[in-house]
């Protein structure tokens, strides 16, 4: 398989994961622990380990990104970002216009702490605002009150953070069409890029506990397409553009790293649980903090799995990554780049075509507005239909 392919990101990233939260959210299925002491220095001290061993094998490899992901990394210390950073610097090539992405939850965000991330190094933050609906948040288990999420928003424009990203939710219980608009009234004037996630209901989260015991009734599909819909027309005239199918963003603030995963690129993950990609080749580290520590300290690798990606598993993720995005699946590129033809499903695309779900776009595909709300259902189908070949 060769590297790259049409409007691809092809910089590998650096993820760095800080496992560590005040308090876990109910929806929450993400490797993270609570913790009430910030983010340990030992577990700082394990990062740079792993920095330290894993170095070598991506010399020569210049890192377009830089995401620090969690948990909740703005628990973190802005003199300690800082010393982090400079070990990045120091052993990985980095982009002279590299993208350093920390995520931050409102409640640990204040200005001073927007200013001290910016001066440490971070150009970019993606803050969990979630909603600007206090019942929702309260349902959510989140810390902060929608008046201080938007003083968090303020706060890091203040500090010079031009590239600001906000997460919003849809699909909380009890969430209506007209308290989704008031929320991104609220944040997308003030944002660069908007995440609308909608709200899983993951295996082992207390949320997954309610909806099963009856006690939350999730949203009826009606209403979260209504809530799907209300999120693209209320972004597109605040001035945000659909560039993949829960993003948007002000022209040329897209996610680097999130364009990078998206088109299948390398990227090296340190942290407790962090994944890595190189060449088709996947790995990833121990989930537990304590076991991860451990590792690294007694000079072991904390690698606990890895996996070789074959040829139909990358061209399954290729459908399914490429088509979420805008830019759509380039045919020709996927019929020259895998042993199977797509083109061949010619019944199935005319199909699809017909009922509105996808549009012909140069030598490839894109999903139509409605195509997105059924995004998992075209997906499946081109997939299952190589199969046929």
């Amino acid at each position: 398989m060769t590297a790259g392919g049409p409007g691809r990101e092809t910089s590998p990233g650096l993820y760095i994961h800080i496992p560590y939260c005040v308090r876990k959210c109910v929806y929450c299925s993400f490797n993270s622990f609570e913790t009430g002491e910030g983010v340990p220095a030992e577990y700082l001290n394990a990062l740079g380990l792993d920095l330290e061993r894993s170095a070598p094998g991506w010399e020569g490899a210049e890192f377009g990104s830089v995401y620090i992901g969690g948990g909740t990394p703005s628990l973190i210390d802005p003199e300690d970002l800082a010393r982090l950073l400079s070990e990045v610097h120091s052993r990985l090539a980095l982009a002279p216009d590299v993208e350093i992405t920390l995520e931050a939850n409102p409640s640990s965000l204040g200005r001073s702490m927007s200013l001290g991330y910016r001066e440490a190094g971070a150009n970019r933050l993606s803050v969990g605002v979630q909603s600007l609906a206090p019942d929702e948040l309260r349902f959510l288990g989140r810390l902060h009150s929608p008046e201080e999420a938007l003083e968090a928003v303020d706060g890091a424009r203040a500090a010079g953070f031009a590239n600001l990203s906000c997460d919003v939710m849809i699909g909380v219980p009890g969430q209506s069409v007209s308290s989704l608009e008031t929320t991104l009234a609220g944040v997308a004037p003030r944002a660069s890029h908007i995440s609308c996630y909608l709200l899983s209901v993951d295996e082992g989260t207390p949320l997954r506990a309610m909806v099963e015991s009856g006690a939350v009734a999730e949203q009826t599909e009606e209403d979260l397409v209504s809530l799907f819909e209300a999120a693209a027309g209320g972004l597109r005239r605040h001035g945000l553009a659909r560039y993949e199918i829960s993003n948007w963003a002000r022209p040329s603030f897209e996610c680097r790293h999130n364009l990078m995963y998206w088109s299948r690129g390398d990227y090296l993950g340190l942290g407790a649980g962090a994944s890595s990609h190189r060449g088709g080749v996947r790995s990833r580290r121990l989930e537990r903090p304590e076991e991860y520590m451990g590792a690294l300290l007694a000079g072991s690798d904390p690698v606990c799995f890895t996996e070789t990606v074959t040829a139909e598993g990358a061209m399954l993720e290729e459908i399914m990554l490429r088509l979420r995005t805008m830019r759509g699946l380039d045919l020709e590129w996927l019929a020259g780049e895998f042993s199977c033809d797509l083109r061949d499903a010619g019944p199935l695309l005319r199909r699809l075509q017909d009922e509105g779900l996808i549009v012909r776009k140069g030598k490839g595909i894109q999903l139509t507005a409605k195509g997105i709300l059924v995004s998992d259902e075209v997906i499946c189908s081109l997939s299952a239909s190589i199969s046929a070949f």
